[in-house]
């Protein structure tokens, strides 16, 4: 027997195999572009959560906070400055590149530059209030990308002041 193409039915077999293919495969890239986007946004919290750790911890700690003074009106700076246990003075703020940065100041540093940390990326707020003496709130805003529609995440943490000098 001559065969010189295929029936009907063997297409109609091959094009319901190749789609069926084609299903699963683009269900596997549909879960990698979800898991990307969920791995992105779990990198975003544990950095929020780790600068929070070392703000509140240096803070907490902290001999002396020298900007912004004790305002009970609650208003909001972008910035503080404060001694740390080491008695350098150490300031927290945003730079021009979105980035959280602590610089460090000590009395050695005269001949030397400065000692920046970048704490966090693609950081778009940090503001700072101190409604008591030994009381300091902070919030923390960063940007899952760089387009309008990108989704913003926050967090908001306090610290008791254990070693103010007044």
């Amino acid at each position: 027997m001559n065969r010189r193409g295929l029936t009907f039915t063997e297409m109609l077999v091959y094009v319901i195999l190749f789609a069926i293919f084609l299903g699963l495969i683009s269900g596997i890239f549909t879960w990698m572009r979800h898991s990307q986007g969920s791995v992105r946004r779990l990198d975003i919290f544990h950095q929020l959560r780790v600068s929070s750790f070392q703000i509140s911890d240096q803070l907490a700690y902290a001999p002396a906070i020298i900007f912004p003074r004790a305002d009970p009106g609650g208003r909001a700076w972008n910035q503080i400055v404060f001694r740390n246990q080491a008695n350098e003075v150490v300031a927290l703020f945003l730079n021009q590149k979105n980035q959280l940065v602590q610089l460090n100041w000590t009395n050695h540093c005269l001949q030397r530059e400065p000692v920046f940390t970048v704490l966090t990326e693609d950081t778009i707020r940090f503001r700072v209030k101190r409604p008591a003496e030994s009381y300091v709130e902070f919030d923390l805003r960063m940007k899952e990308g760089k387009d309008a529609k990108a989704r913003e995440f926050s967090l908001t943490n306090s610290v008791r002041l254990r070693n103010v000098i007044r």
